[in-house]
């Protein structure tokens, strides 16, 4: 299908049923065979409910200086030609309620 075309209907329309079935009988093969997939795995170890194997510790953490306070500003000031008018629709037809 190209991009921007819609989907066919009507007697043209692909089957629901011919979309879903495929004629190839490698489609519902499994990629890689399970013999082939549990090989890959890691053996497990004997004992299950044994404690996990312990982490090397983290590094310690540097000092540094604090942080220097931001300065103070001071307020925003409007300048003479920064306000904008006030608006109000051109059409009075825009001004009513919908």
């Amino acid at each position: 299908m190209k991009p921007g075309t819609a989907p066919a209907k009507g007697p043209d329309a692909p089957k629901p049923s011919d979309q879903l079935q495929s004629n190839d009988p490698r489609s519902d093969a499994p990629i890689v065979p399970d013999a082939e997939f549990d090989s890959a795995l890691p053996p497990l170890s004997g004992d299950l409910n044994a404690p996990l194997e312990a982490m090397a510790p983290l590094p310690a953490p540097t000092t540094q200086a604090p942080a220097t306070p931001a300065t103070a500003t001071t307020p925003a000031t409007t300048l003479a030609g920064d306000v904008l008018p006030p608006t109000g629709p051109s059409d009075p037809q825009l001004a009513q309620p919908l």
